[in-house]
Parts: structure tokens; sequence; C-alpha cells
């Protein structure tokens, strides 16, 4: 009669020796396992700029804007504008001079450019905190009328819509329809990523998103969801590289912090890192996400470079 339960203990046993040392060498397989997963997985991926290039000097910090196939630039210069063809450095061509009247005219300067994937520029010009947007040619002819008080235009990927920054809030322009669809109530410093997503930083409390903090976070317009990305009143002027990282600039805006530097969030995993220490004013990553433009400071006394650098992506090696 205790033959059975002893044989039974006795299976019972054996099985919970056979699942400790099964635990024992999935422990000590584990490093090579970790070889088999996903990059996501099995490691983390980090962001460097190499190969610094000066491609041009100005006065001050100018609007400017990537070309689809990263070939080319257009460069804001006070009124003018000036494209520049990065596999054949020299002279910027003038494409566009806006003429503008009064009093104020010296005032008056292009702020923004986004170049669509129809060739069409969208401008925005600014006088004092007045802001306008306009749709300009390759070949300088204006194409609509001026929309007042809007800035910081950007393109989406089909070339026929277009975003920007109005009073109130930012909001979505059909160009072909005409139509105007206010997206969310924020102000003008974002970053589009895909076709329903925005990254833009907070200086303090929103009152339509309460459950904010001051820092960068991304928001999705259709669905309503928001996600912190970074927290830091001093994180501004973000763009996205690859759709998952958004590189922006940290530190500067008040007196009392240390000048500004330029970081990386990791979207997936918000992992964050330092890229550059130099001051970046303006930072823009090409379409493809290859390249980051922005303007440093010159050895020159109040000069300043648009500087071109690569954009790599470094594969770091698991935490042993």
């Amino acid at each position: 009669m205790l033959a059975r339960p002893c044989k039974l203990l006795a299976v019972v046993l054996g099985s919970i020796l056979v699942t400790i040392l099964g635990i024992i060498l999935w422990a000590v397989n584990w490093k090579g396992l970790k070889e088999l997963l996903p990059d996501s997985v099995a490691s983390s991926r980090s962001l460097s700029l190499i190969n610094k290039k000066v491609l041009l000097y100005a006065e001050r910090p100018e609007g400017f804007g990537w070309s689809p196939d990263e070939t080319r630039i257009v460069v804001a210069q006070g009124l003018s504008i000036l494209l520049y063809d990065l596999q054949t450095p020299g002279e910027g061509k003038l494409i566009y001079q806006m003429q503008t009247y009064g009093p104020y005219a010296e005032d008056v300067r292009i702020s923004s450019i986004s170049w669509g994937s129809k060739n069409v520029l969208a401008v925005s010009s600014v006088f004092d905190v007045e802001c306008d947007v306009g749709l300009i040619t390759l070949s300088g002819v204006e194409v609509s009328e001026w929309r007042e008080e809007r800035c910081s235009p950007q393109w989406l990927a089909d070339g026929q819509r277009l975003v920007y920054a109005g009073i109130g809030g930012v909001y979505l322009w059909d160009t072909q329809t005409g139509s105007e669809e206010k997206l969310f109530d924020n102000g003008d410093d974002y970053a589009l990523l895909g076709e329903d997503q925005v990254v833009f930083s907070i200086m303090g409390r929103e009152p339509g998103l309460p459950s904010a903090e001051p820092g960068l976070v991304l928001y999705n317009w259709r669905a309503q969801r928001l996600l912190q990305l970074t927290k830091g009143e001093a994180d501004r002027f973000p763009t996205v590289a690859r759709n998952e990282y958004v590189i922006f600039v940290r530190g500067g805006f008040f007196a009392w912090e240390p000048k500004q530097t330029l970081w990386f969030v990791h979207i997936p995993t918000g992992e964050q890192g330092h890229l550059l220490s130099e001051e970046c004013f303006k930072p823009a990553v090409s379409p493809s996400g290859r390249y980051l433009l922005c303007w440093t400071k010159a050895a020159e006394q109040d000069k300043y470079a648009l500087t071109l650098f690569d954009l790599e992506l470094e594969r770091q090696k698991p935490t042993q």
C-alpha cells in the first residue's frame, strides 16, 4: 500500500529537481540567449554626432529647411531665401525676396521654412511677436495668400496638408481644400511625428493637458493620448529622428541656467543621452534621419555657423 505513494512522491521530487536544473541552465545560458533576441530587447541603441562640417556663416540663427531628398537646403537671410546644393558647395542661389513696406519693414524677417514633398516652401515671416505663413515655389512665386497670425509651418508627408501654430493652439490646414482644423492647445515649439502625433515642449501647466508636466511630451491628437518624454522647463526645440528619437535643446532658457546643449530621448524606452556640448540653435534632422543641421557659435565674434553633422546610430552592448 505504501509503494504507490512513495512512487508518486519520487515522481514529484524528480519533477521539482528537473525544474530547478532547468532554471540553473537557463541562468547560465542567458548571456547566449540574449544574442538571439531582437536588438530592442537584447541591447539599446544610442545616437552620436560625427563628421562636423560648416556650410555657411550668418549674423544670427536664421530659418532653414531640408529638401525631401536631402541634397539641398533653403536658408533665410533677413527677407531673402537662398538655395544651397550640398553636393556642390558654393554660394547660395537667391530664389525669393520678400517685399515689405512701411516704417517697420526693416524689422520683418523670415523665421522658418518647411520644404514639402511637392517642392513648395511653407514660409513664416515674423515682426515682433506677430507671424504670418505663406506658400512659395522654388522659383520664388507666391502661390497663396499669407495667413495672418500663423507660425512655424511643417508639411505632412503628402505635401498637401500643413500644420502650423496659431492663436490658441496648433492647426491643420489643407492647402487644396482650404479647410482648417484645430488639433490641440499649445504654442509653436513642436515637431511632427507621423500623421497624427506631435512632440512639443511645455513650460508650465497646460489647462487642456492636466496630466502633463513641464518638459517634452508626445501627443496623439486623434486618440488624445499623452506620453511624458522629459521633465524640465528648459527642454525645448524638439526635432524627430528615425521616428523613435527626439533631439532637443536643454538649458540656457533662464539666465541662471547653464548654456544650452543638445540631448536626445529614445521614445520607446525613455532613455536619454547627451549629443553636443556646444550651443545649438534651431536643430533640424533631415527627412531620413541621416543628418542634423543646427546653428552653432562661430569662432568669429558675433557670427553663427550653419553646421552639418552625420547622425550615427550606435549599438550599445547590453549590461552584463
